[in-house]
């Protein structure tokens, strides 16, 4: 990597360009050598600023060294070593279209030397294939599919938290079993853009994500417990150069349960995480979600639910094996005051790589959930009891998957066989329920 050096006061210079293109990195040495501009006198006090600029795109700060070329510039629009040196700046900030144009404005005048002439002619030409490079790189698609065998002991326990939250829209004890399966398919795609965005000292690179994705539960036999949920996303997500990750997502989903249309459900789901080291994570995340019921009989459901949860993520081992722990709050206000509770969620997880691409994996959930005080529920006890319905579920994940590789046809294939047992115990009898689900996936990601 060539060096910059300012020798005393900048002078009018004759600039030779030397491009070093080595990893994407770009370096600028200007060279004395005559009257280049002899019509341009340089302004002494602009040194400090000119200067400014080296440094800091010396020490990676391109915003600042921007800002700084920009004012003497402003003062000297004909001083093309300051140009040509902000060229660069916004070439390694991934602004191709305005390192060409700066680069440009200079070849296009007539007192540039040809020697001049051919090296900015070569940062042109370098600067344009990275640019397309970038415009192919920047959109990826991924299409995730999977393919599930299912034991459910309990299919009118209704639809789990994973797909569509905690509905538990058939609260009654005696569980019906079958087996069944479940399809998932998607198409989600990423634009990153090449502008990096200043965020206080940060830069972050500008990622935008969308997609669909469609969810189906089958079972065999008791297909009043199917379930078919339409999903539709998208939003931003924002990677700083630093230790930290952002995305605000927007979601739809239209939910079919049994043989007929269920609900509408819209989210915004806001998510943060902090790198604190190569090994430790810090996630704060949220759920604000408007449901609609569509079925007369759940009108009473409709609701406003809100979740805040934060988790830490460890890695050991040379990241072999990784823990997760957190805690969650929620609030569901309903329009039917029997509906609406809040609670919380406590969670810990765990990862082991036991070899190569095949690892076991557990979760522990408990979950306690109190609903409004103002509902009777008439159904199940005396009318002038009216007691406050308190729930608390736990749940257990345990399971192992395996990713598939040099194995031909089966290669990049995921199988993962996993068991989640549900308990769930309340002070009004009817809403107590045990369930054990087995589940057999084949997944792949196509990109």
């Amino acid at each position: 990597m060539l060096r910059k050096k300012i020798r005393g006061s900048v002078k009018p210079l004759a600039a030779t360009l030397l491009l070093a293109m080595a990893l994407g990195q770009t370096s600028v040495c200007m060279a004395e050598g005559g009257d280049y501009y002899p019509a341009v006198e340089f302004k002494p006090e602009l040194e400090f600023f000119f200067k400014k600029g080296m440094e800091a795109r010396e020490a990676g700060d391109l915003t600042a060294a921007i800002e700084a070329f920009q004012t003497v510039l402003s003062n000297q629009p004909m001083l093309h070593r300051a140009r040509l040196e902000m060229a660069v700046a916004y070439y390694k900030d991934r602004d191709f279209q305005e390192a060409y144009q700066q680069a440009q404005q200079v070849l296009e005048d007539p007192k540039t030397p040809p020697n001049v002439r051919v090296t900015i002619l070569a940062f042109l030409a370098q600067v344009k294939s990275d640019a397309e490079k970038a415009c192919k790189l920047a959109h990826s698609w991924r299409f995730p599919v999977s393919l599930s065998y299912l034991y459910d002991t309990n299919t009118n326990a209704g639809p789990d938290a994973e797909t569509i939250g905690h509905a538990n829209l058939n609260a009654i004890s005696e569980g019906r079993s079958d087996s069944g399966s479940v399809v998932t398919a998607g198409i989600n795609h990423t634009l990153q853009t090449t502008r990096q965005l200043k965020l206080g000292q940060q830069e972050a690179t500008l990622l935008w994500q969308s997609g669909l994705n469609l969810y189906q539960r089958n079972y065999f036999n008791e297909h009043g417990d199917d379930l078919n949920v339409y999903s539709l996303y998208t939003g931003p997500t924002l990677v700083s150069r630093g230790n930290w990750r952002a995305n605000l997502t927007g979601q739809v989903d239209y939910i079919e349960y049994g043989d007929r249309e269920l609900a509408y459900y819209a989210y915004l789901l806001p998510s943060v995480t902090w790198t604190l080291s190569d090994v430790l994570e810090v996630t704060v995340d949220g759920i604000a979600n408007q449901r609609e019921y569509t079925r007369d009989e759940e009108q009473g459901r409709d609701s406003f639910y809100l979740a805040g949860r934060l988790s830490v993520a460890r890695t050991f081992g040379k990241d072999r094996f990784g823990v997760q722990a957190g805690v969650q709050y929620f609030n569901e206000n309903a329009k039917a005051n029997i509906y609406s509770n809040e609670g919380l969620e406590f969670f810990v997880g765990g990862n082991w790589r036991i070899f190569g691409k095949c690892s076991l994996f557990a979760m522990v959930s408990r979950r306690d959930e109190n609903h409004d005080g103002d509902a009777p529920y008439t159904t199940f006890v005396n009318p002038t009891d009216n007691i406050v319905r308190e729930d608390n579920e736990a749940r257990y994940t345990a399971g192992l998957n395996y990713t598939f590789v040099n194995a031909g046809w089966l290669s990049d294939w995921k199988l993962e066989a996993k068991l989640v047992q549900t308990k769930l115990d309340s002070n009004i009898s009817p809403f107590d329920y045990d369930r054990t689900q087995f589940f057999l996936t084949l997944s792949r990601i196509f990109q």
